[in-house]
């Protein structure tokens, strides 16, 4: 059995060290370095398109807030004016407003 474990050992040596030859290290980290690269590229525009994402997000809640203060405005001059039937139109437009505020 012993003899069979050295040259089992010898075997996986001599195939490791022919592997090594046929692999190139240098050649193998210089592909493992574009690779990362390449990877950190794609991540850098992935940020970039998250971050402008949030930008508009931002924006459009910046403008439902607008909207909504106008909105309040309106309000108070329809139930000032007695305008009940104008109220009701804005009042679901303003709970519209929040929805798409609270899903932003």
């Amino acid at each position: 059995m012993t003899l069979i474990t050295r040259i089992t050992r010898l075997f996986r040596a001599d195939m490791h060290a022919v592997q090594d030859r046929i692999e190139e290290p240098d050649v193998l980290l210089r592909q493992s370095i574009r690779e990362m690269e390449e990877d950190l590229e794609s991540d850098g525009k992935r940020l970039q398109a998250m971050q402008r994402e949030a930008r508009q997000l931002a924006a459009r809640q910046e403008d439902l807030e607008r909207a909504t203060a106008a909105l309040e405005d309106e309000l108070t001059l329809c139930f000032s004016a007695g305008q009940d039937s104008l109220a009701k139109a804005l009042i679901k437009r303003k709970l519209e407003n929040a929805r798409t505020a609270e899903a932003l």
